[in-house]
């Protein structure tokens, strides 16, 4: 095989990860790890904020909401929106969380999710900017 063959054939494998990079960064759903939900109004309107976890001596963690205006979010909820907590929602199976995140497994209706505490919960939007997917972290 001649040098120029084999530069070729690395060219065009390089070309065709990146592609595969750029259309996985494109469709792939955004997500806000760490949020502060403020209000979710009757019209689907969602006000959140950009926040942190931080240790904390009692309950393992404490999240903390970031300040500035650039932090603070208006989205609306997808019409298929998902929310989904660590316990509740007429499960009786205990405390249910996604490895590593923490995150709830336990799907929930819109109202048992309005009606819980929701501790730093993870948003994933579509690419129209709503929000299809409220998950809210285990906290004891």
């Amino acid at each position: 095989m001649r040098l120029l063959d084999v530069k070729n054939r690395i060219a065009v494998g390089a070309f065709g990860a990146l592609v595969v990079l750029a259309a996985w960064l494109l469709l792939s759903p955004r997500t806000v790890d760490v949020a502060v939900i403020d209000s979710i109004s009757a019209d689907g309107t969602v006000v959140w904020r950009d926040a942190e976890l931080r240790p904390a001596e009692s309950n393992n963690t404490d999240v903390r909401a970031l300040d500035g205006a650039e932090h603070r979010h208006t989205s609306r909820l997808a019409a298929d929106a998902e929310f989904y907590l660590p316990l509740g929602c007429g499960s009786s199976r205990g405390v249910q969380v996604a490895l590593f995140s923490g995150v709830g497994t336990v799907e929930c209706t819109r109202e048992q999710f309005a009606g819980a505490a929701v501790h730093a919960p993870r948003l994933t939007f579509n690419s129209a900017g709503e929000i299809t997917e409220i998950a809210g972290r285990y906290h004891p």
